[in-house]
């Protein structure tokens, strides 16, 4: 009972869970807002009911190691007496008789032992058994979730009898399990404290996404390792990341770059065939014109969409970390290769539909179909090195999730990490964000554009409280028919959205539509944003202050002015009129 005082009693991890939880909040804030919007793929939610879908199926599986049927309480195997057969049951008041028992663990934690005579009890409470050790005192490993205790020598035996002097009490409530506090919980409570510090550092500066990844990993590390409310495996791990909502972000910050790798590969192809082509930037300029490889073709969402198929066959066939971590890599060098093929292909069909323009009808329809095979061959692929991953060696034993239990956990573990939760949850309200200084700077806004004449309007509550931080000044104006919003941008920044993901967030669709050329060269992005009955078509353009380059998405603009590839304040165009007749939208 003395050394019970060192623990916090009756507290159970899952208390422990449902602070973290609730510290969090400012994440489970943003992550509704992020998805409720609309400015972003709701591809996460996607992973996270997969991710709930393969627990509760890894929960009603019979655990494969023992011939036991799942929620049997404490499988204890038959006892093997000298002297008699292993098949002939034993009576518990045979005296001093000396055995050797083997225990296998599944639906709850193993036995706890105190002192010289100890008390083993099941997670039901129907049976309580007193064990008495010999002279070598048994020792038993705790590891979290499944664990095997083996005596299995005479130095070990021990004695299976009833006390004669146990009361009724005793016997009608048997002492509740309590596991004991192990190296690997330490393992876990280690992870959590680094991730909870973390978190409690990012808070007030990091972006949302850092503090939404710090959060789940920290949930998740509870989860799994503390109050095992479920058992996860190297491919859950992934589903977690995958369920953040990032996809635009990852369009922004890997759209670009992924895009000038798959536009060299694809050159690489191409030549490789025999033709004349050079690859530059995102273009492919060949003899007979120029292809652009543009936002939508950056391949983003296969990439997620094959990442996110690696992950379940990863988390359904049981894969070790190693495993599961080199079908990640290989969905991600499918993906990539998918879309260079597909790029390729769309190459072949563009430069050639020019010589037919009575078939430019049938290029939207080919864009889909060439889309969806580039993308069954990348997953085929990636299904093959599964299958090929798929051996014994290199899974993991089937689990089953326990549920609810306690843990022996030291009452200062206990303890700090509460008090780490109370300061998470805490710090945001302690944050008083300065306002952003207006900027001052003097920019001679345009009196025409393109031939008509601008009429300056003012801005709503709502647009100037979207429009807090942004680096630059905005204007909105009108020509009479169409709407201008003209943005000046001084540094580089993710603030600078594309209007598409605006517009998503209005709940407008989006359909994207082939890049504009004027005949000065300028090119516009541009797609027609339906709501309703009201249809609107959009172009964008970004340039420089003197006209001299240009970009037709702001994940271009943003890598040349990072690496210092261009100077600032640049110019955001957007050009917002009534959608032509559906014949004219091509």
């Amino acid at each position: 009972m003395a050394q019970s005082a060192r623990y916090a009693e009756s507290v159970t991890p899952n208390a422990i869970l449902l602070a973290a939880t609730l510290a969090f909040w400012p994440v489970w804030i943003w992550y509704v807002e992020r998805l409720s919007d609309g400015s972003d793929e709701p591809l996460g939610i996607v992973a996270l009911i997969t991710l709930f879908v393969l627990q509760i199926v890894a929960g009603r599986k019979p655990f494969e190691q023992t011939g036991a049927p799942a929620n049997s309480g404490f499988p204890i195997q038959p006892l093997a007496i000298p002297g008699q057969p292993a098949n002939q049951s034993v009576n518990s008041g045979t005296p001093d008789s000396v055995v050797s028992a083997t225990r296998n663990v599944q639906d709850g934690p193993p036995s706890a032992f105190e002192g010289e005579g100890g008390t083993a009890c099941d997670t039901k409470g129907s049976k309580t058994l007193k064990i008495k050790h010999s002279s070598n005192e048994t020792k038993a490993n705790s590891f979290p979730h499944n664990r095997r205790v083996s005596n299995s020598t005479e130095d070990n035996a021990a004695k299976l009898h009833s006390s004669p002097g146990e009361s009724e009490d005793e016997a009608t409530n048997p002492v509740p399990c309590v596991e004991p506090w192990s190296s690997a919980y330490r393992r876990v409570y280690f992870v959590s404290i680094v991730l909870l510090v973390s978190y409690c550092a990012t808070v007030l500066t990091a972006p949302n996404a850092v503090q939404a990844l710090l959060a789940a990993l920290a949930l998740a590390t509870i989860c799994n390792g503390l109050a095992v409310v479920c058992t996860l495996r190297p491919g859950d791990w992934f589903l977690i990341g995958l369920s953040l909502p990032l996809v635009a972000t990852a369009n922004f910050y890997c759209g670009y770059p992924l895009r000038c790798v798959i536009t060299f590969l694809s050159c690489e192809i191409i030549q490789a065939l025999g033709l004349e082509i050079k690859a530059s930037g995102t273009e492919l300029i060949s003899p007979t014109g120029m292809v652009e490889v543009d936002a939508p073709c950056s391949g983003i969402k296969m990439l997620w969409l094959c990442s996110y198929l690696a992950a379940t066959f990863a988390s359904l066939m049981r894969l070790r970390t190693v495993p599961s971590i080199v079908l990640m890599v290989v969905a991600v060098v499918a993906a990539i290769a998918g879309n260079v093929l597909r790029v390729s292909a769309l190459f072949f069909l563009e430069t050639n539909l020019r010589s037919y323009p009575s078939l430019t009808k049938l290029e939207e329809p080919l864009h889909q179909v060439i889309g969806l095979l580039a993308f069954l061959l990348s997953a085929g692929i990636m299904a093959g090195v599964a299958q090929r991953l798929k051996k014994p060696s290199l899974l993991t034993a089937p689990t089953e999730v326990h549920g609810r239990k306690k843990i022996a956990i030291p009452a200062y573990h206990t303890y700090s990490m509460l008090t780490l939760c109370l300061i998470a949850g805490v710090i945001p309200f302690c944050h008083h964000p300065a306002t952003a200084p207006a900027d001052t700077q003097v920019f001679h806004w345009p009196a025409t554009f393109e031939g008509r004449t601008l009429t300056l309007m003012s801005l709503s509550g709502r647009q100037q409280a979207f429009l807090s931080g942004f680096p630059g000044q905005v204007r909105l104006f009108t020509d009479g028919d169409r709407k201008i919003i003209w943005r000046i941008v001084t540094k580089e920044s993710r603030q600078v959205h594309p209007s598409t993901d605006c517009y998503r967030g209005m709940g407008f669709k989006i359909d994207l539509k082939p890049i504009v050329m004027q005949a000065n060269g300028l090119r516009w992005y541009r797609f027609i944003a339906t709501r309703d009955h009201e249809q609107l078509e959009v172009r964008e353009t970004i340039q420089d202050q003197d006209g001299g380059h240009h970009w037709t998405d702001v994940s271009s603009w943003y890598w040349d002015a990072f690496l210092g590839r261009t100077k600032g304040p640049w110019q955001v165009i957007s050009v917002i009129s009534k959608a032509p007749p559906a014949a004219e939208q091509l």
